[in-house]
């Protein structure tokens, strides 16, 4: 986060953009036996290379969004 503290938010969701566009094409283009593979990522997930995936790129992303997006107002009065 230090390296991109001085980055405006246009910048950031511009390259969380290119970042996810990139994942997204990855994905389509792998073989569909390679998400059954075992494996462990570099911060210790262990599981099928989908579930791994998973947590890694779509739970992980959703709590830096909530953690952008500040307290939920749902509810509020």
């Amino acid at each position: 986060m230090a390296k991109r503290a001085h980055l405006p938010a246009v910048d950031l969701l511009a390259e969380f953009e290119r970042n996810r566009a990139a994942t997204i094409a990855a994905v389509e283009a792998a073989d569909e036996e390679l998400f059954s593979r075992h494996i462990r990522s570099a911060g210790g997930v262990t599981g099928p290379l989908a579930a791994v995936f998973h947590q890694v790129a779509v739970v992980h992303v959703l709590g830096h969004a909530r953690d952008i997006a500040g307290p939920s107002r749902t509810g509020a009065s």
